[in-house]
């Protein structure tokens, strides 16, 4: 109910129904999407928030609320890490984060975001560490050795809770992809009052949009919403051909027709403002098997799809043996860890819900 919706709003037809019960479903499943920023700023912008029941208004208020003082708090803490790194000369690029949501939906709190990302050049990331550390922050322990990207964290003084912050130096895996990250580079534009402070082209951020959607399997309707609303937005800055051309010959042409058809699939009106051919595997994606991913014991179908996700979503079959390897010693490492914790608790073993919890 939630996706006929937001079709609804998107496409400006009217949502006949004062039924409460509906609203009420909308807002459950809102509430597992965690998009009801998103839905309140396009309820907001298309004049439709007092056409809805005062209950649905409050819970949207509220979400938005929340979203606003985290939101605020994560801003300033980027800010200043930001202008730590413009003091030492280090080039630095927002990814999604305030932003983004500021730039695409056209409010900071438009977006719920839970860390801080930030693109570096490979070669000061040395640097921009040590700053961050310098910072307070502690580089993780457990980092992925493959990755495209290192984690570090900072307790709050005041909570339990902590800032995360993710040092990017690319937006794929290099193992799996030839990403050419210095194009990015190259067509960033400086934000205003900056020299070292700088923000992707729309061309760019719209290409690791549908990149970082595809590196989450688009598991939730946010990056769908993303990938909506920047062709809403920049339909006639987004080059459909050039982004699928630099998608195949950087080897995630896969990737991105998956995100792109995903999206396009759930908001069919994306056909008559920009057309694009759609991803036959994308089929097998619905936001209802996304839905469940939060609960205790996800679905059957959830299990398989976002399994064999992690393999066919290459555009090499040695890319895909290569991640078939890494799945199955994931899940020996599962096992493992599963077994350790089970012998610690006085218990036999663990079974299969333990073991994908």
């Amino acid at each position: 109910m939630l996706v006929e919706f937001l079709q609804a709003l998107y496409t400006r037809r009217p949502f006949h129904t004062e039924n409460q019960e509906t609203y009420k479903t909308i807002a459950c499943e809102m509430k597992k999407a965690a998009v009801a920023p998103q839905l309140f700023t396009l309820m907001k912008h298309t004049g439709s928030l007092e056409k809805a029941p005062d209950f649905f208004l409050r819970e949207l208020r509220h979400a938005y609320e929340l979203t606003v003082y985290q939101n605020l708090f994560l801003l300033s803490e980027e800010q200043r890490i930001r202008n730590c790194f413009e003091s030492n000369k280090i080039e630095v690029i927002p990814l999604k984060g305030t932003r983004f949501a500021e730039r695409v939906f056209g409010d900071f709190a438009a977006r719920g975001t839970g860390d801080i990302d930030l693109l570096v050049r490979t070669s000061q990331m040395p640097s921009a560490i040590a700053y961050l550390q310098a910072l307070g922050y502690t580089q993780d322990d457990e980092q992925a050795k493959d990755h495209f990207h290192l984690t570090f964290s900072k307790p709050l003084e005041s909570s339990n809770e902590s800032v995360c912050v993710e040092l990017h130096w690319n937006l794929v895996k290099e193992r799996t992809s030839r990403l050419r990250i210095e194009e990015f580079w190259h067509d960033a534009a400086c934000l205003k009052g900056f020299i070292f402070n700088k923000e992707l082209s729309v061309q760019h951020t719209f290409h690791a949009i549908c990149l970082h959607g595809a590196n989450h399997y688009m598991d939730s309707l946010k990056h769908v919403l993303d990938i909506v609303q920047m062709i809403e937005k920049f339909a006639d800055e987004i080059d459909m051909d050039k982004l699928l051309q630099d998608a195949r010959r950087d080897l995630h042409f896969t990737k991105v027709r998956f995100a792109l058809s995903s999206a396009y699939r759930t908001f069919p009106h994306l056909q008559a403002i920009k057309p694009v051919q759609l991803d036959e595997t994308s089929r097998f994606w619905k936001y209802v098997t996304t839905r469940n991913k939060s609960n205790e014991y996800p679905s059957f179908l959830y299990l398989v799809f976002f399994s064999a996700a992690k393999i066919w979503l290459h555009d090499r079959w040695s890319y895909r043996f290569r991640s078939i390897r890494e799945w199955f010693s994931e899940q020996r490492s599962k096992r493992r860890t599963a077994r350790a914790f089970y012998r610690r608790q006085g218990k036999p073993g663990a079974g299969p819900a333990e073991l994908h919890k």
